[in-house]
């Protein structure tokens, strides 16, 4: 009996939580429209998205509606546009064709800011204004492939047009696939050409099962390997720009008792802006990716760099270095 009388105590507590909760959902999702309170509603709702995204459902259509409105109301908002590319991942959101139209309009302002040139890895790095209209033309182009009107259709394939930049050009691709749109090959040869979007490109047409849309010279675990380091590098807490330069030095096998063979990538790389162009050659290394796999991106949390000088180890002894490091760090981490 006791045992019962505790049962439904803990059902009481638990039944009055989630009482709780669904009242912060809905009293957040109505400060979306508050704009004085509208970021502390977006950083809840986040919040729920990462603990408990099921508890959005029930909510879908108050969201969608509030969602909508709030993104139609004055300028550009990266957080909020961020919160419905979430939403409308999971479904819990649907795009309004106002919406889409208002974010168009907003994507063809901020791409026509960004100068398009061949060579632009050489410079954008350095160029906080182009890396802020970078990250939102993304964002928005990324949301629009949730979208369903003429509107924001033409504006996915004037974007894949404009851009000689691969990184938003990726994202209107993207979201031509995701909405079954029509993409010219000369596209996908672009992207799976430059070290940044060619693993972004294969991890999406992956998931869409269309890697036969993958071009086939880059479609070697070389190539993708790079690729896991260039995206390794040009995090923000790390080279946070484009190497001017990366070469491969040697590949190390190690042999597992589950997955049998797997290859690591010992690179080689230096950088000309301001902040690293004394550094010279540095050492980077990713893997290891499984041969059973086939080419693949499925770095098994290896890929890292100390930025050792290249000269001053063996290709051994940085392999051994960057290794330690990251069991050290997994060590430490465990307990």
């Amino acid at each position: 009996m006791k045992k019962i009388i505790y049962t439904l105590l803990l059902l009481g507590v638990y039944s009055s939580a989630i009482a709780q909760t669904n009242s912060q959902i809905k009293k957040n999702i109505d400060l979306l429209l508050i704009a004085e309170q509208q970021q502390e509603a977006i950083t809840f709702l986040y919040q729920i998205i990462q603990q408990n995204p099921k508890a959005l459902v029930s909510y879908s259509k108050e969201l969608s509606n509030n969602l909508n409105q709030a993104l139609q109301t004055g300028e550009f908002n990266y957080a909020l546009a961020n919160l419905a590319l979430e939403t409308s991942a999971s479904s819990t959101f649907q795009l309004s064709p106002a919406s889409e139209k208002v974010l168009s309009k907003q994507n063809e302002s901020i791409r026509q800011k960004l100068k398009q040139t061949d060579s632009y890895h050489n410079w954008i790095w350095e160029d906080e204004a182009y890396m802020m209209g970078r990250a939102e033309s993304g964002l928005i182009l990324d949301l629009l492939g949730y979208g369903t009107s003429q509107t924001s259709l033409e504006e996915l394939k004037a974007s894949l047009d404009y851009f000689t930049d691969n990184r938003p050009k990726y994202f209107a691709v993207a979201a031509l696939l995701r909405r079954s749109g029509q993409v010219n090959t000369k596209h996908y040869q672009s992207l799976a050409k430059d070290d940044e979007t060619r693993g972004l490109l294969y991890m999406q047409l992956k998931n869409l099962n269309k890697l036969s849309l993958f071009p086939e010279a880059y479609h070697t675990q070389i190539q993708l390997s790079k690729a896991d380091m260039v995206n390794w590098l040009i995090y923000p807490t790390e080279l946070n720009t484009f190497p001017t330069e990366i070469e491969l030095v040697k590949m190390f096998t190690i042999e597992y008792s589950d997955v049998g063979p797997a290859d690591f990538y010992l690179w080689k790389f230096r950088a000309d802006n301001e902040n690293w162009k004394n550094d010279g050659w540095m050492a980077g290394l990713s893997g290891p990716f499984v041969r059973a796999n086939g080419p693949s991106m499925d770095a098994y949390g290896y890929t890292f760099s100390a930025f050792t000088a290249f000269d001053k180890k063996s290709p051994e002894e940085h392999f051994d270095e960057i290794v330690n490091i990251i069991e050290e760090w997994n060590a430490k981490n465990k307990k």
